[in-house]
């Protein structure tokens, strides 16, 4: 609900990170890399930029981006990880963003 609380409407999350999963992979597919924070905040930015928000621009960003640090690692992250590891396994990860998106 950190989208709500800065004034912005809730369907903006499921937008903004579909966008930023599309850009990491393009940037990725394109031979660059990027802080997964650095095109968090610069495609938050761009999609608030010039919207009524209840607090700065600044403000806002910082309360979205904060929230990540709220999110739980699923359980079995923690015994299933090192197991790969003591196995020599090669461990990727993806994710199709929003169910809804295109």
């Amino acid at each position: 609900m950190r989208f709500v609380d800065v004034g912005a409407p809730l369907t903006w999350r499921g937008n903004w990170f579909t966008a930023l999963l599309r850009d990491g992979l393009a940037l990725t597919a394109a031979g660059g890399t990027a802080p997964f924070a650095q095109l968090s905040i610069g495609l938050l930015r761009a999609s608030l930029d010039g919207r009524p928000l209840t607090r700065s621009i600044d403000d806002a960003i910082e309360h979205i981006v904060g929230g990540f640090d709220e999110r739980r690692v699923h359980q079995d992250v923690h015994y299933g990880v090192p197991a790969l590891d003591f196995l020599d396994t090669r461990l990727v990860t993806f994710s199709h963003g929003q169910p809804s998106s295109p």
